[in-house]
């Protein structure tokens, strides 16, 4: 028989913890109003930690810089329950310098052109796996450009400048931001470089470091072979002026150089410069030829003055 004294733990009254000051260590201030807690009695030892700020970039998510050197970076992992694992130093390597090269040099690069001229035997998604990983140690950043239809363009960073500093070749001014002027242009001379690297064996020569030298008439790129000898190159995505395209083939007269290669965007542009070169000066050695057959397969002959001209079935002149 139960004893009716005996009371059920549902009876019994709740037992209240007794109540004792809160002890803070540092310099925090403990609010004046009594917190009570129902479920838990939690006594701060230490001072309230602010956890650093997020990035505010996309460019600067997932970096954190160390020891206070901009040169320095590295890819912090941060978990749901805030632990962080640090990933060891990105590698740099001879891909990832050339591709840095060329963007100093050209001022800047689309993401279809490292895709097609330093990735070709890479994947599409391995491609921009490098390229961001490039991006999240800080090496190089996307800018979306709304004058190439929102195309995402690849520029240097500081750090950049660094690498390409280590094995400068040729020194070229750079500029803030792109011409927006002759960003479509810029873009076409920069894929025309990369294809004329694949049929010629030589080094190429940018408008930019062109400025630089003596040059009565600077073109859009040299092409310069290991025999010393160079072949200008124009890309034209708009026609000029009869007068003035005529006074430019003029200056041509007075330098020396094995061909003067034009490289014509639209179809129109190649009927008109061909007008314009028929009636031009006859002792300078002019070659035409459309981008659009240039690109693709095997390097069609160039246009002359005398005929067709096979001039990309030799590496080097």
């Amino acid at each position: 028989m139960k004893n009716s004294s005996h009371k059920g733990k549902s009876e019994r009254p709740a037992r209240r913890p007794a109540t004792r000051p809160v002890s803070w260590s540092g310099n925090w201030s403990a609010p004046a109003r009594e917190v009570n807690d129902k479920t838990s009695y939690f006594v701060p030892s230490a001072p309230l930690l602010i956890p650093d700020p997020a990035p505010t970039t996309k460019c600067e998510r997932g970096l954190e810089l160390v020891e206070g050197d901009s040169s320095k970076f590295q890819k912090i992992i941060i978990s749901g329950r805030g632990r962080r694992s640090v990933e060891p130093k990105l590698i740099i390597q001879k891909r990832d310098r050339e591709l840095m090269r060329a963007c100093y040099e050209q001022q800047f690069l689309l993401g279809e052109q490292v895709l097609r001229y330093f990735f070709c035997e890479v994947d599409e998604r391995n491609c921009y796996r490098r390229i961001n990983r490039l991006v999240r140690f800080g090496y190089i950043r996307w800018v979306i450009d709304p004058m190439l239809d929102r195309k995402r363009l690849i520029r240097l960073t500081p750090l950049g400048y660094r690498v390409v500093e280590e094995n400068l070749v040729i020194e070229v001014p750079q500029t803030r931001k792109p011409d927006i002027r002759t960003l479509r242009h810029d873009a076409h001379v920069t894929s025309v470089r990369f294809r004329l690297a694949e049929i010629w064996t030589g080094s190429w020569l940018p408008e930019k470091a062109i400025k630089q030298e003596d040059f009565p008439r600077v073109p859009d790129g040299l092409f310069i072979f290991p025999s010393g000898k160079k072949v200008a190159v124009e890309v034209e995505c708009t026609a000029k002026s009869r007068a003035r395209f005529l006074r430019l083939l003029e200056d041509w007269r007075r330098i020396d150089v094995k061909l003067v290669l034009y490289i014509t965007t639209a179809q129109y542009v190649f009927r008109v410069i061909q007008k314009y070169l028929s009636d031009g000066p006859q002792n300078v050695p002019f070659a035409l030829v459309r981008w659009e057959d240039l690109q693709n397969g095997e390097p069609p002959p160039v246009w002359t003055l005398n005929g067709p001209v096979k001039v990309f079935n030799r590496k080097e002149y």
